[in-house]
């Protein structure tokens, strides 16, 4: 192992003693892993930063070795460096910590497997979220769930309270509080309204309802149901099915239903523009019940 090495391997130890501190003493396998998941590119900085070396005390002919081989880079007017990406990576590969088959690994995982949620059951928050769209009926564009006028708050906080409450009686969800996260607390002031921060942080339920959950922004959000004038039933009936799973029967089929009727009619002037809404109708009711049916015909 070259002179240049050694120094590479110090200056990489004192960044995992860095890193460490700053994770109250959690212990990684691997720095390079651990500062790529990091959510924030400021952390990964002040990482760098803080781990940095002084120069003045490092072996000049090495350094300038290092610098070629872009493992170290200079800041603060050449007072200091600190390791880059390559170097990490290369302080790793001579620990026999990673190589390149796990970093292949890690991307895939991190940035390419796009369609492993799809096989993962739906969180309680997740099937809230989803039940409450179809229990409103938001089936398209015009009747979506809204959430960039303030005064349909309270009515989608209602619609999500009801939700919650039905799936936690019949068992399909197994936390109750899961409403209380809509619900504000007086005591807590945040930046960001409840209901605002229930709908926006569900990130996979496009990909877990094979795109028919849209998310338009932030704060627009609706099933892709309703196209050109045509209704897709076996949307319907996928989307009841994750939710419900093989808990569905002909007992459960009627609650449902007598639910999402009654819902919609209840709250659709509360959440959606007057004229735009137009599946608050008895052909509609028709239309949930028959996939609700099929479901159960389908699973048989």
């Amino acid at each position: 192992m070259g002179k240049h090495i050694e120094l590479l391997l110090k200056i990489y130890e004192n960044l995992k003693s860095t890193y460490i501190r700053s994770q109250s003493g959690k212990v990684e396998k691997s720095i390079y892993f651990a500062l790529l998941n990091l959510k924030s590119k400021n952390k990964r900085r002040r990482l760098l930063q803080e781990s940095a070396i002084l120069t003045m005390s490092l072996n000049n002919k090495q350094l300038e070795r290092l610098i070629k081989l872009n493992y170290l880079e200079y800041m603060d007017q050449k007072m200091k460096v600190t390791l880059t990406s390559l170097g990490i990576w290369e302080s790793e590969n001579q620990l026999k910590i990673i190589n390149s088959k796990q970093l292949l690994g890690f991307i895939e995982n991190k940035w390419f497997n796009c369609f492993s949620e799809d096989k993962k059951p739906l969180s309680d928050r997740e099937k809230v979220i989803l039940f409450t769209t179809l229990a409103t009926r938001a089936f398209s564009k015009d009747s979506a769930v809204d959430l960039r006028n303030e005064k349909y708050y309270t009515g989608w906080a209602d619609a999500v309270s009801l939700a919650c409450d039905f799936l936690y009686k019949n068992k399909i969800i197994s936390d109750k509080k899961t409403k209380d996260i809509v619900l504000p607390d007086p005591q807590k002031r945040t930046s960001l309204h409840p209901i605002l921060h229930f709908f926006r942080y569900s990130e996979y339920l496009p990909k877990q309802t094979n795109e028919i959950y849209i998310a338009k922004g932030n704060n627009n959000y609706y099933l892709n149901i309703y196209q050109d004038s045509q209704f897709n039933i076996d949307s319907l009936v996928f989307l009841f099915g994750i939710i419900f799973q093989d808990k569905m029967n002909f007992e459960l089929m009627d609650k449902v239903y007598d639910f999402c009727q009654k819902t919609s009619y209840d709250i659709s002037v509360k959440v959606f523009p007057p004229r735009k809404h137009i599946f608050s109708t008895p052909d509609y009711d028709d239309l949930i019940r028959n996939a609700l049916r099929k479901l159960i015909v389908g699973s048989t």
